[in-house]
Formats: structure tokens, C-alpha cells, sequence
């Protein structure tokens, strides 16, 4: 008796909420207190959607919704979602778009290294090892230097938000 299974592979799962948390600590980005508000503003502004688990055929998870504030003597109560195994972040096509053009124009700005180094510059204004003038003026001067070029460049990202 000779039988074939045919089977297909599929592509590995979307980044975990608790992956992303550990590679923002791993590169340096973020605080206990600031990174949950790291990855609410990302949701807030469109760039991914908190889902659960990829489903058997491929196609990112039920999209979870974030809790609403409860209210005091509010409307209708609204079900419950049941709770999902993982959250996984699942990049929106605004949010693909968005990085595109930033890794296109800027790629630096796309990296980790930068953005840790910021968060460095504060902790040693924190400690007193530099001064606040001198790291507000050389970001400054930095990030002014980078929004001209990335002004001047705008007319080749253009392709990224045509209707």
C-alpha cells in the first residue's frame, strides 16, 4: 500500500506582544512604565492590530479589542471576548506603508540603535553624567538635519499612499 501526504508549510506566526516587549528591553527601548504605552500608541494610530494566533490556513488571528474604560452606570454591557492563547502584533497596511517610506528615506530611523541611544541620553541626564541643554541641542540639530532630507525626498515615497 504506498500513500502520499501532501503537506504545506506555513508561514511562522505574527511577532508576540510579549516578543516585542522583550526585544524593546533587549535593545535598550523603553521603561516598565512606558512600554505599555509604546504599543498602545502604535494600535491607537493604526499601525498594527493586536490579534490571537494565526488560524490553521494561514490568516492572522481574531482581532482582539482593546478593553474599554468601564463606566459608571454606562450603556449596554457588550460581551466578552474569549481570552486568547497569545497576542500577536499584526502590521496594518498604513503601518507597512509608514515603515516602508521611513526605511526607503531614513533607514537609521527604522533601527533600534537610535532610539535606545535617545533613552540612554535621558537616563545620563537623569544621573547628572550630561547636561539637558547640550543633548536637547545635539537632537535637535540631529533629527533637523534628517526632516530636511526627508522633506526633500518626499517625492519618492509618494507611491506608498496613491490612491
Amino acid at each position: 500500500d504506498t500513500r502520499t501526504n501532501t503537506e504545506y508549510t506555513k508561514p511562522p506566526d505574527y511577532l508576540q506582544e510579549s516578543e516585542l516587549i522583550a526585544l524593546m528591553d533587549q535593545h535598550g527601548i523603553g521603561t516598565d512604565a512606558s512600554i505599555p504605552q509604546h504599543i498602545k500608541n502604535i494600535c491607537d494610530r493604526h499601525y498594527v492590530d493586536v490579534c490571537g494566533p494565526m488560524q490553521e490556513d494561514g490568516q492572522r488571528g481574531q482581532i482582539i479589542q482593546m478593553r474599554k474604560p468601564f463606566k459608571k452606570g454606562g450603556g449596554p454591557q457588550q460581551q466578552q471576548q474569549p481570552k486568547p492563547t497569545s497576542r500577536h502584533m499584526v502590521p496594518r497596511p498604513f503601518g507597512l506603508a509608514f515603515l516602508a517610506c521611513f526605511e526607503e528615506l531614513d533607514k537609521e530611523l527604522c533601527d533600534p540603535k537610535i532610539r535606545a541611544y535617545m533613552e540612554q541620553q535621558v537616563t545620563k541626564i537623569a544621573t547628572g553624567e550630561t547636561d539637558k541643554n547640550d543633548v536637547v541641542e545635539s537632537t535637535l540639530k540631529l533629527f533637523h538635519e534628517k526632516f530636511n532630507d526627508f522633506r526633500n525626498n518626499m517625492a519618492r515615497i509618494e507611491r506608498y499612499f496613491a490612491p
